[in-house]
């Protein structure tokens, strides 16, 4: 079959006309694929990576949702490259100069990751190598996910499936007693069609770092794809053409794309004998309006959902259960002739459900569909994803081949053979068959998810499986009562310690030679000096803003102005100083991008700057009145999240004001202490350190007040939301 492409445009038409395939509507682009194959499991799908891997020379694209370099490729005993992701890669790439490797990964919303099961991808210890790339995408609107997987090697091979590069995916074995764990597929191909998910790698990640991939260069496609295909995986079908359909938010100036959502609506209007669909979700309105009418018309085809039993995952628990079981009601209501089916998959014996991340569809032996979206809202519009489609036409060979990945697939949930399962479907159809070889549900139990999420979609669901963006603020809103906050125990403890540090550092001062070099007068005849300056208030201004960039202590400068310049002037010195310096090293992080601040500062200011990411200015207060990480380093942490300037500015005054008043009040009580200990100055001492630990508790009393009046907010429907 032979697949024009226009490389200005970045489209193509199948020699049979336009087809199912259109694009600009239906497509991106669609190239020609000399073969292509599709793995069913795990340990087969991250073999075939780990061969391809082996031969590339040029450029390697590994883009994803997650992707850890601790992901175990294992390969034969007698291979002595390295087994985990990270390290094979350091290992080529020392070998072969010429070879530059660029890892896309989401800058995930700190909301999920909140609640994820998985550390950070950012947390993960990639090798250092200056041509090895990690970048992390956040050009997406708020609220919606980088969430396409695949992989380009030396643009003549591309891997895309469902199924992440990450540790937690547990292994499918795919044999005929297997039981498998997660179920998900993958597809491999070659030619024009892989050259084109290179281009389509380029574009995202010169979208995420704003220029193109360095020292890259585009390979020709009529590059030999024999080095880098691999050994073990057997073609399915050879010289087809490939479309390559998008998912893409408006943002910045672009314009959405909706080229999934066109297709497989149109699909689902074109299918005449059965649609086979294999997906974890299944809340999309555009799908099950979609479904509803073909279910409705007299000659409706036999329609069969493989997807999993519950709720996999927080998000699961929040939002998709009740909003796939409001669609299941409504296909039942139209499903006039009984032609709908449901299954999950279960682990035999232990009646355990089988997470699904299988995102494919197989309608009438003739369409193909496979890739990252989901059958949600999110992936219909929201969020960022790619899906390839093979067309069979009138091209008996390709139907066949299409045929019998399905009954693969089958045979795989069944565990059974493909030669039994061909013989069932062809005599009593799919559900017949399933239900026929499997009459224990023991492999693929029959589901009404209505029984499972309840007849009413769940008000939370609304928000996380949107078909638009939503502002930040509001998406906290939801889920801001979700995230865990510390002990009061703890809390008391972190406000002790401080206690003890100052009263150690007071005794220290007191009887310690380090009096000599850093006593209270010194730094006192130091604010004195500024204080007879015509110019103090900008000297001021220049400490604070100095001292923040030098990561002094704020509360010495606070306690220093108090001490100088009294409690009236020296408050408002202290307070304007606190926040010029908050400012600046808040744009220092800005500037620093998060990338490098995640790097510089390690996993427990990544714990920090979720706080920020999440809670916005309650977290701002809370982080100021209970001083978790030093002054300096919060701020930094700040520019890097994304917290808004002016959530960040309020939640700083209003959690610095109180405890800088404080401070400035009881400063000539703590030089009479550090200068002269009596019980009563201790006292007072004392007193000022139980009010702002009273201070502390009252502010967070009031964000767990905000958050339980969130917590109540979600549960009232808003008429604004898609349904």
């Amino acid at each position: 079959m032979n697949c024009r492409v226009s490389s200005e445009q970045g489209s193509a038409l199948a020699n049979d006309g336009e087809g199912i395939l259109v694009p600009g509507r239906t497509c991106w682009r669609v190239g020609q694929a000399s073969r292509f194959a599709v793995a069913l499991h795990a340990r087969a799908q991250r073999l075939a990576l780990r061969q391809a891997l082996l031969g590339a020379t040029q450029t390697v694209f590994i883009v994803g949702w997650h992707i850890d370099s601790q992901t175990l490729l294992a390969g034969p005993e007698d291979d002595a490259w390295p087994q985990r992701l990270g390290d094979l890669l350091q290992a080529l790439l020392l070998r072969r100069p010429a070879l530059h490797v660029y890892v896309l990964a989401w800058d995930f919303c700190m909301l999920y990751s909140a609640r994820l099961e998985w550390p950070p991808v950012y947390r993960q210890a990639w090798p250092k190598h200056r041509r090895l790339v990690h970048r992390l995408d956040a050009r997406h609107p708020a609220g919606s996910a980088h969430h396409q997987n695949f992989v380009v090697v030396d643009d003549v091979l591309a891997f895309i499936g469902g199924v992440d590069l990450a540790r937690d995916t547990r292994d499918i074995d795919g044999g005929a007693n297997s039981t498998p764990d997660v179920v998900g597929i993958q597809a491999v191909f070659d030619g024009s069609a892989a050259a084109s998910m290179g281009d389509l790698a380029r574009m995202r990640w010169k979208r995420c770092v704003g220029r193109a991939p360095s020292g890259d260069m585009r390979l020709g496609v009529a590059a030999a794809a024999d080095t880098v295909w691999p050994a073990s995986l057997a073609p399915d079908m050879y010289d087809v053409c490939v479309g390559i359909s998008r998912t893409e938010p408006a943002y910045a100036g672009r314009e959405a794309v909706s080229e999934i959502r066109q297709l497989l609506v149109q699909a689902i209007a074109n299918a005449r004998q059965t649609l086979y669909l294999e997906n974890g979700y299944f809340t999309a309105q555009a799908i099950s309006e979609a479904l509803s009418a073909r279910l409705g018309a007299p000659q409706a085809p036999e329609t069969v959902l493989i997807t999993q039993q519950g709720a996999v995952g927080w998000l699961d628990e929040t939002a998709m259960q009740g909003m796939r079981a409001q669609a299941h009601a409504q296909l039942q209501l139209h499903d006039i002739n009984g032609r709908y089916h449901v299954f999950c998959p279960v682990q035999a014996q232990a009646d355990i459900a089988t997470p699904v991340r299988s995102k494919l569809m197989i309608a009438d032996d003739e369409l193909l569909c496979l890739g990252s979206a989901n059958l949600n809202n999110r992936s219909m519009v929201l969020d960022t994803e790619c899906q390839i489609t093979v067309t069979a036409g009138d091209n008996i060979v390709v139907r066949k081949a299409i045929a019998a990945i399905r009954t693969r697939l089958i045979a795989m949930h069944l565990r059974r053979e493909p030669e039994t399962v061909e013989r069932a479907v062809l005599t009593l159809g799919i559900a017949g068959a399933i239900q026929y070889l499997d009459p224990g549900k023991f492999a693929l139990s029959p589901l009404s998810p209505a029984q499972d999420g309840g007849p009413a979609a769940q008000p939370g669901g609304l928000w996380v499986d949107r078909e638009r963006p939503v502002s930040a603020e509001r998406l906290i809103e939801q889920f801001m009562s979700d995230v865990a906050a510390p002990s009061r125990l703890y809390r008391l403890t972190v406000m002790a310690g401080i206690v003890a540090v100052a009263v150690l550092i007071s005794a220290l001062w007191r009887w310690t030679p380090l009096s000599n070099y850093l006593n209270l007068s010194m730094l006192m005849k130091m604010g004195y000096a500024l204080k007879s300056l015509p110019y103090a208030p900008l000297a001021v201004m220049a400490c604070y803003l100095l001292g923040g960039l030098l990561a002094v202590p704020i509360t010495l400068l606070i306690a220093v102005c108090g001490l100088v310049f009294g409690a009236w002037l020296g408050g408002i010195y202290a307070i304007v100083g606190t926040m010029a310096s908050a400012l600046l090293t808040y744009g220092l992080g800005r500037w620093l991008g998060r990338d490098t601040v995640r790097r510089l500062a390690g996993q427990r200011i990544n714990a920090i700057s979720e706080r920020i990411a999440t809670r916005g200015i309650v977290a701002m207060v809370v982080l100021r009145v209970l001083p978790v990480a030093p002054f300096t380093v919060v701020n930094v942490m700040a520019g890097a999240s994304h917290i808004r300037l002016r959530d960040y500015l309020i939640g700083t005054f209003l959690g610095m004001a109180p405890g800088i008043i404080l401070m400035v009040a009881f400063a000539r009580q703590l030089a009479r202490v550090v200068q002269h200990p009596d019980l009563e100055s201790v006292a007072i001492m004392v007193a000022a350190g139980l009010l702002l630990v009273g201070l502390a508790f009252g502010v967070q009393f009031f964000a767990d007040a905000l958050a339980r009046t969130a917590g109540q907010d979600k549960a009232k429907p808003d008429s604004t939301l898609p349904v």
